[in-house]
């Protein structure tokens, strides 16, 4: 009879050890483990954060010089045009521009993640078995999860933005027109329209928080459900 997988053999009296054996060695363990926290330092160090953060602060430094060259050219016609405010420049200098800058701290994890889900898939099944599978199930149904309230939190920002835009708006005309207002007393008015724009502002915010929160629910509990 063939011995069942995980069980050692006799050879002449000699110990042969099969393959899972050797993978359930508490030695081999400690070793990928080691092995492990080396290639997440190297991969994933504060050395590759710093690094991030000199790029990032680069490609913010060239927008921002980008965008204000491209402001200072606008013909006249073209700065008077609905749709291009000063609000919505400043907009595109201080909020845009920011969303590049944190994206350069995520990108070293779009190489990393798949190393380490496949790591502990790979270790979950040698050490659980097939048990684990329910684990990985559910790992993989939250991607689709996540990938809506992801979706829903790009459209938050997307009115975000719109809102903040009419809200710069606003307040620009305030101070252009300071010496208008003061003269026929159109204060309250003013302050209700600000006040209504940043309530609209304050509400997408809310939503966009939520969503967020929901995000990182559902990332924070997979690894104990796995």
């Amino acid at each position: 009879l063939s011995p069942e997988v995980g069980e050692s053999t006799e050879v002449d009296g000699d110990k042969i050890l099969m393959i899972s054996d050797f993978v359930k060695n508490g030695f081999f363990l400690c070793f990928l483990i080691f092995i492990t926290g080396i290639s997440q330092s190297i991969l994933s160090s504060r050395y590759s954060m710093f690094m991030n953060f000199w790029r990032a602060t680069h490609v913010r430094s060239l927008l921002l010089f980008t965008i204000i060259k491209m402001a200072l050219r606008l013909a006249s016609w073209a700065s008077k045009a609905p749709d291009l405010t000063q609000g919505k420049i400043l907009n595109v200098m201080s909020t845009d521009t920011q969303q590049y800058h944190f994206m350069f701290y995520f990108v070293n994890f779009m190489v990393v993640a798949p190393i380490m889900i496949i790591g502990c898939i790979v270790l979950l099944l040698l050490d659980i078995g097939w048990v684990s599978l329910i684990g990985i199930f559910l790992l993989f149904a939250s991607f689709p999860v996540n990938g809506v309230v992801a979706k829903k939190m790009g459209e938050c920002q997307r009115e975000i933005m719109y809102a903040k835009d009419k809200r710069m708006k606003v307040m620009n005309e305030m101070l252009l027109g300071m010496k208008s207002i003061k003269m026929y007393s159109w204060e309250p008015i003013f302050q209700k329209m600000i006040v209504d724009a940043r309530k609209e502002e304050t509400k997408i915010l809310r939503k966009q928080m939520t969503l967020r929160a929901v995000f990182i629910f559902i990332a924070n509990i997979m690894p104990t459900l796995m």
